[in-house]
């Protein structure tokens, strides 16, 4: 059963992972 804690967390998780590979991209192509 997943409770709505358990899939705020995981849509948090998803969007900071978005952000980290975004921002690795960003380093990468300077």
């Amino acid at each position: 059963m997943i409770t709505v804690q358990t899939q705020l967390f995981y849509k948090i998780k998803e969007a900071v992972s978005k952000v980290r590979q975004s921002f690795f991209y960003a380093q990468k192509e300077r």
